[in-house]
């Protein structure tokens, strides 16, 4: 089987470099890395204005998708330099060692920042679980989003220090990029199995997207929300599965770029390209159902700003502004002029009472006229 970290001596003498012009990958995975960045930003400003400013509920699900924007940014920066600097993007024997060497180093730095993004919104994700069902659901779905919290949890963990500790010194894990000094030094070192590490981490975490995904709809219908809401809420969970996919995908590039070729530079550009999908859209999805509150009152400001007539509003409530028997309480509960908040407008409207029996005219009164729109 080949490993393609370690590529003999006999194949590297037939390799031809060419550093001048060499041969590249294309620009796929930049632009692709960069419009998703893009996209998640303004996603989670939407998010983080519909709950921290429209409906003043913003919780720890939400703190963490904001400290989450910065491994996410890490991953995205990393990958795009890994293209454009440190040799991603060509053949591997057409980068110098010295790139090579700095390869993986960021390769490093990327997969740790990989697992701390992932973590944190699957974390996020859960929480938000349990903020959805709270008081309308059995417990028993609680302690299923606890366990698996706790399993993303430990397992990220552990293979967050096992990323720094595959090597010893832990130097070597670059230093493997030299060929020759690997050879020359193969007995001064211990390193762990990298490639099985990494495809079983990446196996663990399509098992926990799956599962991340998949919970809320094992006790969804029982959900007493109305059947839009579950509609809507359905349509968001569906888009989870995507992450699945892309999870799936990366494990299928990941065994492809350890085990089909020496040329480990060219080979992994998909197993990049769908780590950074799986990662950033993952913070989309996570921020997908705080987008219905911000779209609501950017429609109803919009419905509001060119919208209705005075004749078409609904009369509701009238309250006698005149009498001044009234109690206190016969007051409107909002007084807005004629101005009004909360789909509420209050009006003031002249109503003539009835001739009396006496042959004396009705007396005018002033109320006030409390309209929904």
């Amino acid at each position: 089987m080949v490993v393609a970290l370690h590529p003999p001596l006999d194949v590297i003498a037939t390799w031809q470099p060419n550093y001048v012009n060499p041969v590249t990958g294309g620009s796929d995975v930049i632009i692709v890395t960069a419009i998703l960045m893009a996209i998640t930003y303004v996603v989670v400003g939407f998010r983080l204005y519909a709950r921290m400013v429209l409906a003043k509920n913003a919780g720890i699900d939400d703190a963490l998708i904001i400290f989450n924007l910065i491994p996410m940014t890490g991953v995205g920066v990393g990958v795009i330099l890994a293209m454009l600097k440190y040799g991603f993007n060509r053949h591997v024997w057409d980068s110098p060692t010295s790139v090579l060497i700095q390869a993986r180093k960021i390769t490093i730095a990327i997969e740790a920042m990989y697992v701390i993004s992932t973590t944190t919104t699957k974390i996020s994700i859960l929480l938000f679980y349990r903020r959805l069902v709270a008081g309308t659901i059995s417990t028993a779905f609680l302690y299923a989003t606890y366990i698996t919290m706790a399993s993303v949890l430990l397992s990220s963990l552990f293979f967050f220090f096992t990323l720094f500790a595959i090597c010893r010194p832990m130097s070597t894990y670059w230093m493997q990029a030299d060929w020759f000094w690997y050879a020359a030094h193969e007995k001064e070192f211990q390193c762990m199995a990298e490639d099985k590490l990494l495809v079983a981490s990446a196996v663990i975490s399509a098992l926990q997207d799956f599962v991340t995904c998949g919970l809320p709809t094992v006790l969804f219908w029982k959900l007493r929300v109305p059947m839009r809401q579950k509609i809507a809420l359905a349509g968001i969970f569906a888009v989870g599965f995507f992450l699945c996919i892309c999870s799936i995908l990366r494990i299928v590039y990941i065994y492809h770029a350890y085990y089909s070729s020496y040329d480990m530079t060219w080979t992994s550009r998909p197993a990049w390209l769908w780590l950074t999908i799986e990662c950033i859209v993952a913070v989309i999805c996570a921020s997908a159902p705080a987008l219905k509150i911000f779209f609501k009152h950017a429609l109803d400001a919009s419905t509001r700003g060119y919208g209705r007539q005075p004749d078409s509003f609904v009369l509701g409530k009238i309250y006698d502004s005149t009498d001044t028997g009234a109690s206190s309480s016969s007051a409107p509960a909002i007084e807005e002029g004629k101005g009004g908040k909360n789909g509420v407008i209050l009006r003031e409207v002249t109503i003539n009472s009835p001739r009396s029996d006496d042959g004396e005219s009705g007396r005018a009164k002033t109320v006030s006229a409390e309209c929904w729109h």
